[in-house]
């Protein structure tokens, strides 16, 4: 349950940051921290179906 919890948390820190202009978490691109956040919340979801 723990690492969900992480994965999940992790997914809205790289979202909140993308919405605040990627001020956190240092960017390559435009749009990385919500690339990031959609491959969390893939993560989350495999974690999901091994349960």
């Amino acid at each position: 349950m723990g690492a969900k919890v992480i994965t999940f948390e992790q997914a809205i820190r790289f979202l909140g940051d993308y919405l605040d202009g990627d001020q956190y978490y240092r960017v390559e691109r435009d749009g990385q921290n919500l690339d990031r956040t959609r491959t969390q919340l893939r993560l989350l979801e495999e974690m999901e179906k091994q349960i």
